[in-house]
């Protein structure tokens, strides 16, 4: 169960089911694994893939108290502040986003 300022990482191979409890609200960012590598052939194509494509990494939950997940917890919650004040360049500041992950 993710606490308020958690995230969690479900990988695409899961099968899953989020359901909110109580008075709660999430945001899921879906978005297909090619977004992670940039171009055919680029160099983060292979790190993409040890990610998305490790059979053993089903699910990673972010607590906040070590810099490299709150770094990641801040990057979503830009994402989401991007999601709720969408602009002509949404795609792109989605994008951008990603690409600090």
């Amino acid at each position: 169960m993710l606490q308020a300022g958690e995230a969690i990482f479900i990988n695409k191979n899961i099968i899953h089911l989020v359901m909110p409890k109580g008075n709660c609200h999430y945001n899921s960012f879906i978005f297909p694994d090619h977004f992670l590598k940039f171009y055919f052939k680029s160099p983060a194509e292979t790190l993409a893939k040890t990610i998305t494509g490790n059979p053993h990494l089903s699910v990673y939950h972010f607590i906040p108290g070590t810099d490299w997940c709150d770094e990641v917890i801040s990057s979503l919650q830009k994402s989401a502040i991007s999601e709720k004040n969408k602009t002509e360049s949404y795609v792109y500041e989605v994008l951008v986003q990603l690409s600090t992950l």
